[in-house]
């Protein structure tokens, strides 16, 4: 089956040279790997071994860059999901799971991003991946649809609390139109990831928070990003109470109605990830009662900062920032592709390439 549809939208590429990390694929912003527990706000990036072989064979067919590019990221994520699996089941443990995107110029239309994650989740065809789906306010309804369908989401370039919310609330409208269509909601996996490193500063508090309150100390070794299952916590700023009151907001969630019906037919709740906080274990980032989460929310109003201006401004940046990402990783599978041309012509490598 083509995956031409995955990547058509992406439209004329430049030609900046290979650079790094071809060798392997530059599939980064597309393809991703969340392990059970990883702290990782995006996950590990996957390599693509077979990606020289498979070019050579895309050039000798003749192929243009947005068609190959979307048949790597397919064949980029069979081959992850496979390792993933084959390794979780020699160590007897919970796999985790491949996260293939759909382009980010799509994140504003709904019909668009529903159309390429059934494109993509029908190529790629493992049990073990999800679609990486911007959510955009209108991003929402494809969410919903894919859970529906009984696609597994990553929800990403959430930035606000009200956002978050909404994000949940799509999950669950999803994940019951999918119980009342008879699937089997184990095999219907939800992730989401707060797009919360560049909050402090764009509310005027470089890794801060606004009124004062004091940054956290930072973790031995560096960490930088957190997750709702490795028990840790983060302190301070409006990143770090933004991702406080989600914590919260997933616990309600969790103990509601809607989510206890939806988990006694088999649901698993979604892993929350973040990036740009510092971490620590055990505690809370803003008091045992979320006090100090609230009162730092507060203070925008206090210093005149409109929270959703704020946050709408930090979500574009976030959407720019990752669609400038997959536009060079674009770039990099045109211009490698260019360079494979004479070695194709030329008759290439004997080896087969993937199918």
């Amino acid at each position: 089956m083509s995956a031409a549809p995955l990547c058509a939208p992406l439209g004329a590429l430049a030609s900046p040279g290979p650079g790094p990390g071809t060798e392997n694929g530059p599939l980064g912003p597309f393809l991703h790997v969340h392990h059970p527990g990883g702290p990782e706000t995006e996950g590990t990036p996957v390599p693509y071994p077979a990606y020289r072989l498979h070019l050579e064979d895309l050039a000798r067919r003749r192929r243009g860059a947005g068609e190959a590019l979307g048949e790597l990221v397919v064949h980029g994520a069979r081959s992850a999901a496979d390792q993933l699996r084959e390794r979780a089941q020699a160590a007897g443990g919970p796999g985790g799971h491949v996260c293939a995107a759909v382009p980010v110029s799509l994140a504003h239309d709904p019909l668009a991003v529903l159309a390429g994650a059934r494109a993509l989740h029908r190529a790629a065809d493992r049990p073990n991946l999800m679609i990486t789906v911007p959510a955009t306010a209108r991003g929402l309804q494809a969410i919903t649809g894919c859970l529906s369908e009984g696609i597994g989401v990553h929800a990403v370039c959430v930035v606000s609390v009200e956002r978050y919310a909404r994000v949940v609330d799509a999950f669950l409208t999803g994940l019951e139109r999918a119980a009342r269509a008879g699937l089997d909601l184990g095999a219907v996996p939800t992730a989401l990831s707060l797009a919360v490193a560049g909050l402090d500063a764009a509310a005027g508090a470089p890794g801060g928070a606004p009124g004062g309150a004091p940054p956290g100390p930072p973790v031995p070794g560096g960490a930088r990003a957190g997750s709702a299952g490795s028990g840790r916590r983060v302190r301070g700023g409006l990143a770090a109470a933004t991702v406080d009151t989600a914590l919260r907001i997933r616990e309600q969630v969790l103990e509601g109605r809607r989510w206890r019906a939806l988990a006694r037919q088999g649901a698993r709740s979604h892993p929350l990830r973040w990036d740009g906080i510092h971490a620590q274990p055990g505690g809370s980032p803003a008091g045992d009662d979320g006090a100090q989460a609230w009162r730092v929310l507060g203070a925008l109003a206090e210093q005149g900062i409109c929270y959703r201006e704020l946050t709408a401004k930090a979500e574009a940046a976030a959407l720019a920032g990752s669609a400038r990402r997959q536009r060079h990783t674009a770039q990099l599978v045109g211009a490698a592709l260019r360079a494979a041309a004479p070695l194709a012509a030329d008759g290439g490598s004997t080896a087969a390439a993937p199918r």
